[in-house]
């Protein structure tokens, strides 16, 4: 690693943990191929990965188009099934075919700059931005086509993930998928009361949630109560 660690950590507990090879550099998108598929010539959305940011919002002014950012990398699980089981969906190659996609891998040279300037610290991180580069939402770990298709119509309405989560939450109260994923954004958010409270929800429907998301929100309120019932710092004080 060239004089710096990073702490990438993988969204999703079955990532791959290997450690990314930081390098500095110019802030350019790193030019990577995306992950091959049991198919090698299959349809997938067409990532972008050799424009330099500022290149990069330039074609989208161009264009009027909103601009989607894929931070992955190679060794990471989750990632790659976004690439063969999300971005290969026709469906979800038809509704980004007028948003400039860019992939950005984090091993690449020169790919620390972007990361940076988005504070990516987990990946896969997917970022929304308007045509001029401005940031407008932004999602991280493995969602299914279904769930990626509804972020992406909600952030054309100009609907955030959150607002269109607790919509579909307050529709659907009782849905063990969307609890487990508004507690996660909760706890991303720093929010660990409000996630709590989704967390108990989903464990009382036991009768109708599946195994491992069940098992799922038992490891997330096992680590918010143990947050919660480590010991405060010492506070220094001068005498």
């Amino acid at each position: 690693m060239s004089g710096r660690s990073h702490s990438w950590s993988v969204a999703l507990a079955f990532a791959a943990m290997l450690p990314a090879s930081g390098v500095a550099g110019a802030a350019a998108i790193a030019a990577s191929e995306p992950t091959p598929t049991a198919t090698a010539h299959a349809p997938r959305v067409p990532w972008r990965g050799d424009l330099t940011w500022n290149d990069a919002v330039a074609v989208a002014r161009g264009r009027e188009q909103p601009i989607l950012i894929d931070f992955t990398a190679v060794w990471c699980g989750p990632c790659k099934l976004l690439d063969v089981m999300v971005f290969t969906e026709t469906p979800v190659i038809t509704a980004l075919a007028d948003v400039l996609t860019l992939k950005v891998d984090l091993d690449h040279p020169g790919a620390d700059d972007l990361p940076r300037r988005f504070g990516v610290t987990s990946i896969p991180t997917l970022v929304w931005c308007d045509a001029d580069g401005v940031e407008r939402d932004r999602f991280s770990g493995y969602v299914s086509s279904v769930r990626f298709l509804e972020m992406i119509a909600d952030w054309r309405a100009g609907v955030s993930i959150d607002t269109g989560l607790a919509r579909r939450l307050a529709a659907r109260p009782e849905s063990p998928g969307l609890l487990l994923e508004s507690a996660r954004r909760h706890r991303r958010a720093g929010r660990e009361r409000e996630a709590a409270v989704d967390l108990r929800r989903l464990l009382n429907l036991a009768a109708v949630a599946d195994t491992a998301t069940l098992d799922d929100a038992r490891v997330e309120l096992a680590e918010l109560v143990e947050t919660e019932a480590a010991p405060a710092p010492a506070v220094p004080f001068t005498p």
